[in-house]
């Protein structure tokens, strides 16, 4: 899975499975949630409790998601490169 679609992956999945649309194709994408993906997911839960996203990265949804999604690539490159 790809970065940006990390980012965007809503915060709606249905018993193993979530459902998102890619944002670079536009396609539908099924991704199976195995056990350590639940761990993950559990671990950020109660920073998404209200959020639109799965995941803590895109974290003032409507303002600027563009930059914070950028944002959040630069610094997670910078850490690959370490």
């Amino acid at each position: 899975m790809s970065f940006v679609d990390l980012c965007y992956l809503k915060n709606r999945y249905s018993g193993k499975y979530a459902t998102l649309q890619a944002q670079k194709t536009g396609g539908l994408l099924q991704v199976r949630i195995t056990s350590p993906m639940l761990k993950i997911i559990q671990f950020f839960e109660a920073e998404t409790l209200h959020s639109r996203y799965l995941f803590p990265i895109i974290q003032k949804p409507g303002i600027n998601e563009r930059k914070q999604y950028e944002s959040a690539l630069n610094k997670q490159n910078a850490y690959l490169e370490y």
